[in-house]
């Protein structure tokens, strides 16, 4: 039983993992290196969402002449001071 002032165990993140073995903690911290191979995973997941949503967005742009200014635009704020 937790008494007053306590906290109990299992908000602190030191109970046991879901599976009722050790708690993994990371690749830093002792866990095997399935943990970093899951995070390199994730990663290669988050770049490969970010490409597939934003490459066709850059590329209607592109198509539309919307992506840049004209050159006669650029040019003209160029101006010497």
């Amino acid at each position: 039983m937790v008494q007053s002032g306590e906290v109990p165990l299992d908000l602190t993140g030191a109970t046991n993992s879901w599976d009722g073995g050790p708690r993994h903690y990371g690749w830093f911290r002792g866990d095997t290196p399935h943990t970093f191979a899951a995070n390199v995973i994730w990663v290669c997941v988050i770049f490969g969402w970010t490409m597939g949503m934003m490459y066709p967005f850059f590329w209607v742009l592109n198509k539309f002449g919307k992506l840049r200014i004209s050159r006669e635009e650029e040019m003209v704020s160029r101006k010497p001071c």
